[in-house]
């Protein structure tokens, strides 16, 4: 949106939950009681084959929370992630310092690990293992099918509670061919976020058995995440979820085309590929504040990059590139002199 447009984005969300709130009878919930909430947790739980779930407002804490149960429940405050994982590169360091636990990383920064990355498990024993699915840090990269299913049985044989960062996990159902209820299955616990490829606002949701629930409802509350009234959130959240459920499919081939073209035609290094999900990283050439700032004036909501100044190697610039619905719009060739004409502004 360009400044000075009529299109007023929050507006027009307002109008679709006005009319979705006025198309169903929905109450308001109190401390995690209502039924269009509990309604909510019941759908999500029955579509990832889970006992139960809990919505709440942060996908951090819903993490923290995750981890925190399994500890207890091992008594082991030690849990394995990689580290690109977000409780790594992106809390505060909040599982230590809030919770004392101890992180042993596996595998390289540079690719996904696999169930050989989990030996050293077999010495440093942890309570839960977190795996992201797919990962962000690496362009959504993924496990293939069999990779997967090893490291699953891995930590079944050990004992090791499974958890899923799913912030995007519906996004792997193309690459997969498999329902996101497959794909979870022997997992112990998975966390969903509302607000990435569902376009909601904030709000989370958290998997797992009736007691990994249970308990997690009380760490919830001591995290001050039990908050007076939830509906504000669950209502975006429910909303986009119906509407976007089976729309990565045509997303995820787009950007496998924009992924391989930009390869192919202008030699950008793309991440991974070929790409897998609804989102890749490129290698642009330049200064990353100078791009930084040539993206921003761009403001196209088909040209959905953002820059990494942070994990940007010398003399380029890490970009995100996410296919949205805007995107789908637009052709290979128009984005590809996108591209283009923000190197050569």
């Amino acid at each position: 949106m360009k400044e000075g447009d009529d299109h007023n984005p929050i507006a027009e969300m307002y109008r679709d939950l006005l009319a979705y709130a006025e198309s169903r009878r929905i109450d308001v919930d109190r401390y995690g009681e209502g039924k269009f909430l509990n309604e909510f947790e019941k759908q999500l739980a029955d579509e990832l084959g889970m006992e139960a779930a809990v919505f709440l407002p942060s996908g951090v804490m819903a993490q923290l929370v995750a981890v925190q149960v399994w500890a207890d429940d091992r008594k082991l405050n030690r849990f394995a992630c990689h580290e690109t994982c977000h409780l790594i590169r992106h809390e505060e360091d909040a599982y230590k310092e809030l919770l004392s636990l101890e992180a042993v990383l596996i595998g390289a920064e540079d690719r996904v690990p696999g169930v050989s990355d989990l030996e050293i498990l077999t010495t440093r024993p942890v309570s839960s293992l977190v795996y992201e699915l797919p990962m962000r840090h690496l362009g959504g990269d993924l496990p293939d099918w069999r990779s997967w299913s090893e490291i699953k049985n891995f930590c079944s044989e050990k004992q090791i509670r499974l958890h899923i960062d799913g912030a995007r996990l519906f996004e792997t159902e193309p690459f997969y061919g498999q329902l996101a209820r497959e794909i979870v299955a022997g997992a112990d616990s998975v966390f969903l976020s509302f607000y990435k490829g569902f376009a909601s606002t904030s709000g989370s949701m958290l998997l797992g058995s009736k007691t990994f629930v249970e308990q997690a409802r009380v760490w919830i509350r001591r995290f001050g995440g039990n908050l007076f009234q939830l509906y504000m959130l669950a209502i975006p959240a429910r909303m986009n979820f119906e509407n976007r459920r089976d729309s990565f499919g045509p997303l995820a081939e787009k950007a496998q085309n924009i992924g391989a073209a930009l390869h192919r035609e202008l030699g950008f290094a793309v991440q991974p590929l070929p790409v897998k999900t609804n989102m890749f990283h490129v290698l642009l050439p330049g200064d990353p504040q100078n791009l930084t700032a040539k993206i921003k004036a761009a403001r196209s909501p088909a040209f959905n990059l953002s820059a990494w100044p942070d994990y940007s190697p010398p003399g380029y610039c890490r970009c995100e590139f996410t296919v949205g619905e805007a995107t789908l719009r637009c052709s290979v060739r128009e984005l590809l002199e996108d591209f283009s004409k923000l190197l050569h502004s």
